[in-house]
């Protein structure tokens, strides 16, 4: 029991999902080394946030920047993997408003 009260505030927070891309929205993506695309987000949370293009390499960072209903927003994700035409990146650890 202490060890939960002396720990519980280093317990894994998620990004709000509101300020997450939304399915089937498009979003712009920047691999380091690559051109910006606009590509449309297949799945958002709760494991992998995943794009229906394959835009990098496993282990390739990627910059995202959007919009939703709750403003605009950006992120940094490092590519998880590349399967089957879409690119699998991890979730955020924050996100950040822009403007």
């Amino acid at each position: 029991m202490i060890f939960k009260t002396l720990f519980k505030g280093s317990a894994k927070k998620s990004v709000p999902e509101e300020q997450l891309p939304v399915q089937h929205s498009f979003v712009d993506v920047t691999v380091m080394g690559r051109p910006s695309r606009s590509v449309s987000v297949e799945q958002a949370g709760p494991k992998y946030i995943v794009v229906g293009d394959a835009i990098g390499r496993p282990g390739d960072r990627g910059a995202f920047v959007y919009q939703t209903a709750s403003g605009r927003f950006r992120f940094g994700a490092t590519i998880l993997k590349v399967e089957q035409g879409m690119t699998y990146f991890e979730m955020p650890k924050r996100v950040e408003s822009v403007g």
